[in-house]
C-alpha cells in the first residue's frame, strides 16, 4: 500500500536537500529545486508502483530537475509568475509558478525575454509598488517580514502586492488568471519546506522563547530540516556559555553561521525609565511616540534585517531609513509589546551577504582556512563574538580570541570580553578541514 504523499515529503526532505546541494551549493536555488522535484513527484504520484525502490524514483526527478536547472542559458532568479492564480490579497498558487517540464532552448530565451521586460515595468512603478514586489517576488519574503521591511501593516501589503500584479498585468498585457485549486495539504507541505521563513526564529527557538504558534510551526520544520536542527543544537549548547546581562553595563553578542549567512545578535542593557517608557507604550497602543528612537541600529546594505525580538520572543516591528553613507541604513524600533526590567534585551536578525564572517580558504594550502573579523560598537560593553566552524574543522588555532566552544554540530571559536567605546573586538583564527 502506498504512504501517504504527505509522508514521503516528511521522510525525505533532509536527504533529498542534502543530495541536491551536491550539485548547488546555494541554499536557497537547493530548496527550490527540492520543491519542484517533489511537485513533480506528486502528479505522478498516481502512476508510481510500490515496489521499495521510492528513493531512486525520487532521485531519478531530482537528478532530471537539475539538468533542466542547467540547460538553462542563465538561471534567472526573478520568481514572478503573472500567470499564476491571484486572490485579493496577492497571494498566487505554488503549481503556478513552475514549469511540468525543463524548458526548451526557444522557451528559455523566451523567459529571460520576458524577466527583462518585467524589470523594465518594475523600475517605472512608484516606489511603494516596486518595493512590494522586489520584497515578495525577488527578494523571497514573506508578506510579514515584508511588512516588517517597509513599516507597513500586513493587509497594506497584500492589497500592495494585488494592485502592483494588476498594473504590472496591464503593461505586459498579460490576461488575468483563471482560478485554479491546490490541495491543501500540498500547501502546507511547500510551507514546511522553506527555511528562509524559519531561519530567523531559530535562536529563538533555542532560548524557548517563541509564542506557542510561531514555536509549533518552527518545530514541524526542524523535524524535516536536518540543516535548521543542526543549528539549534548548536546555539542549545553555546547558549550556557554566552555572557548574561546584568545591570550597570551593556551587553552585546553577536553568533554568526558563516556556512548559512545567518547572524544573530543581541543587545542587553538596564533601562532606568523602564516604567515611563511602558507607560508612554500604553498611552501610544504599543507604539514608540513620533520622532523619539529607543532602539535600533545600523548595518551595511549587505545586512538584511529579518527580525527583531524582545527578551520574551515576541516581534518587535522596525522601519528602515536612509543613512548618511549611501552604502548603509538605519533601523528603529517603532512598536513592541513592553519594556523588560530590569534587563532588556533586543535580539536582531541579519541576513548576511557581506561575506566579512566567512573564512577564507588559503591558496598555499588548499585545506586551510583563515578568518579574521572585528566589531567596534561604540559603547563600553561587555561584548562577544562567535563563530561557527564546521563540526569537521580540526587544527583549531587562535591567533585573537578566547577559545573554542565544541557544540556538537559546530564549533565556535569565539572572544569575549569588556571593551570601552574606543576600542574594537578581535578574533583571528585558522583550522584545517
Amino acid at each position: 500500500m502506498k504512504q501517504n504523499f504527505e509522508d514521503v515529503v516528511r521522510e525525505n526532505t533532509g536527504w533529498l536537500l542534502a543530495f541536491v546541494r551536491q550539485s548547488v551549493g546555494k541554499r536557497e536555488i537547493a530548496e527550490d529545486l527540492v520543491q519542484e522535484t517533489f511537485l513533480k513527484a506528486y502528479r505522478r504520484y498516481d502512476d508510481y508502483e510500490e515496489s521499495g525502490k521510492l528513493r531512486g524514483w525520487l532521485k531519478t526527478i531530482a537528478r532530471n530537475t537539475l539538468k533542466n536547472y542547467y540547460a538553462a542559458p542563465e538561471p534567472l532568479n526573478v520568481s514572478l509568475s503573472l500567470n499564476a492564480e491571484s486572490t485579493e490579497d496577492g497571494e498566487g498558487s505554488f503549481f503556478d509558478l513552475l514549469p511540468d517540464s525543463g524548458p526548451t532552448p526557444e522557451e528559455a530565451l523566451l523567459h529571460k525575454e520576458l524577466v527583462e521586460r518585467v524589470m523594465q515595468v518594475l523600475a517605472s512603478m512608484p516606489p511603494p509598488q516596486r518595493m512590494v514586489l522586489t520584497y515578495r517576488y525577488i527578494d523571497g519574503l514573506t508578506v510579514e517580514q515584508t511588512a516588517l521591511r517597509m513599516g507597513i501593516p500586513q493587509g497594506s501589503v497584500k492589497s500592495s502586492t494585488y494592485y502592483a500584479l494588476q498594473t504590472m498585468r496591464k503593461e505586459l498585457g498579460v490576461p488575468a488568471p483563471k482560478p485554479q485549486k491546490m490541495p491543501t495539504r500540498m500547501k502546507g507541505m511547500v510551507t514546511m519546506m522553506k527555511c528562509a521563513d524559519v531561519s530567523r526564529y531559530l535562536f529563538q527557538y533555542a532560548l524557548e522563547k517563541l509564542p506557542a504558534d510561531v514555536k509549533a510551526d518552527v518545530a514541524k520544520h526542524i523535524e524535516a530540516c536536518p540543516a535548521c536542527r543542526e543549528v539549534v543544537t548548536a546555539l542549545r549548547n553555546l547558549i550556557p556559555h554566552l555572557p548574561a546581562g546584568r545591570v550597570g553595563e551593556i551587553t552585546h553578542y553577536s553568533i554568526s553561521f558563516p556556512a548559512s549567512n545567518l547572524c544573530y545578535s543581541s543587545c542587553g542593557k538596564h533601562l532606568e525609565n523602564a516604567g515611563l517608557l511602558n507607560a508612554s507604550l500604553q498611552r501610544n497602543g504599543g507604539c514608540v511616540p513620533e520622532g523619539e528612537n529607543w532602539w535600533g541600529g545600523g548595518a551595511t546594505k549587505q545586512f538584511a534585517v529579518l527580525g527583531m525580538f524582545d527578551a520574551e520572543g515576541e516581534e518587535m516591528e522596525y522601519v528602515i531609513t536612509d543613512a548618511p553613507n549611501p552604502e548603509n541604513y538605519r533601523y528603529q524600533v517603532r512598536k513592541l509589546r513592553k519594556v523588560y526590567d530590569p534587563i532588556h534585551w533586543e535580539r536582531t536578525v541579519f541576513e548576511d551577504h557581506t561575506d566579512v564572517y566567512r573564512p577564507r580558504q588559503s591558496y598555499e594550502a588548499p585545506n586551510l582556512y583563515v578568518g579574521r573579523v572585528s566589531n567596534a560598537l561604540g559603547n563600553d560593553a561587555n561584548s562577544g563574538i562567535y563563530i561557527a566552524l564546521p563540526k569537521e574543522a580540526t587544527n583549531i588555532r587562535l591567533r585573537r580570541g578566547s577559545g573554542v566552544i565544541d557544540c556538537g554540530t559546530y564549533q565556535f571559536v569565539y572572544v569575549q570580553r569588556y571593551v570601552l567605546e574606543s576600542e574594537a573586538l578581535w578574533l583571528e583564527y585558522t583550522y584545517n578541514q
